[in-house]
């Protein structure tokens, strides 16, 4: 998609059409930004979208969507930045017209913070309680041998890497009768990635042991100075109170900062371990901007009551 105003590109964008039922009975045309509408294939998470900017001017977004020469019902905007066009323009949008799904902090670690580039410069930004978890992971680690990390330095070595992280993660889903994400289609798309985009520097796996004995394995994307987060697999030892994931995440963030990129940027999410590791956040969206139409009135009337009864019904049980 170009947008143009007055014969000037403002903006560029992709997007996919699909066709799905609302509550059972209501067809809806979607335009999907940046997604398919599909589970599986989404579910690859793309994050920080925005619109390509070729200019500074900012349209209301439903001024866009009025534009937009096609027949739609919704509009979706999946993990859309709140700093960034469309995504800084969602808090205008008509209420009665917008559904948002999902709004989460995504936690980064701004490197130019860390004083010195080493681990106790690292930790000493941290607060108290996560320095200890760390330190005392360390100390139990080191009866093994120093804690290191070893960055995949071909294509075929970070291949491996990645095969190793999915089966941590199978290993520990397993653990938990929970059923990994990670089908075919998933890994084939990464394979394909890795085979692209390795060579260009994109791509960072990285291995995490204390001597011998592997730790972890974690799959970064390198951009514009910046190392975003996006897969990890951890070898989890009986002992629980010996933390993997907080070692080896502090451990890439130190090697990250010597190699003199800017953010190690975690992403989207609440987890505990990214709160705290993490001395920034910023704010994504995942919003629906529905055509104003009896139809998706409608819908958005029956989604809103089946939500107050789901609630309901969970706060009787209680």
């Amino acid at each position: 998609m170009l947008v143009y105003k007055r014969d000037i590109v403002l903006y560029a964008a992709i997007f996919t059409c699909s066709r799905i039922w609302r509550q059972g009975f209501l067809p809806s045309k979607v335009v999907n930004f940046y997604s398919t509408g599909d589970y599986d294939i989404d579910n690859l998470v793309g994050i920080y979208n925005h619109f390509i900017m070729f200019s500074k001017e900012a349209l209301p977004v439903e001024e866009l969507a009025c534009a937009l020469p096609l027949k739609w019902d919704e509009m979706v905007f999946p993990g859309f930045d709140s700093a960034r066009y469309p995504g800084a323009k969602f808090g205008g949008l008509p209420k009665k017209w917008v559904i948002t799904d999902y709004e989460k902090s995504s936690y980064y670690v701004d490197l130019q913070k860390i004083g010195g580039n080493d681990l106790d410069g690292y930790l000493g930004s941290l607060s108290p309680n996560t320095r200890s978890q760390i330190r005392r992971s360390i100390k139990s680690y080191e009866v093994w041998g120093k804690v290191n990390v070893t960055m995949a330095e071909s294509q075929d070595e970070a291949a491996a890497m990645l095969e190793q992280l999915y089966s941590f993660i199978k290993i520990r889903k397993a653990s938990k009768r929970i059923r990994p994400s990670i089908n075919e289609f998933f890994q084939e798309f990464h394979g394909r990635l890795l085979q692209e985009r390795f060579r260009h520097g994109e791509i960072q796996l990285l291995k995490i042991q204390a001597g011998k004995e592997l730790i972890g394995y974690i799959y970064n994307h390198v951009y514009d100075g910046v190392v975003y987060f996006y897969q990890c697999g951890f070898n989890y030892l009986q002992d629980n109170k010996i933390r993997p994931g907080l070692v080896s995440h502090a451990a890439a963030i130190v090697m990250n900062k010597k190699l003199g990129y800017r953010l190690y940027d975690f992403g989207p999410g609440t987890d505990r371990y990214k709160r705290s590791l993490s001395n920034g956040s910023t704010t994504m969206n995942w919003v629906r901007l529905l055509r104003p139409s009896l139809k998706m009135k409608l819908f958005k009337w029956l989604k809103e009551m089946k939500e107050e009864l789901r609630f309901a019904s969970r706060h009787h049980k209680k």
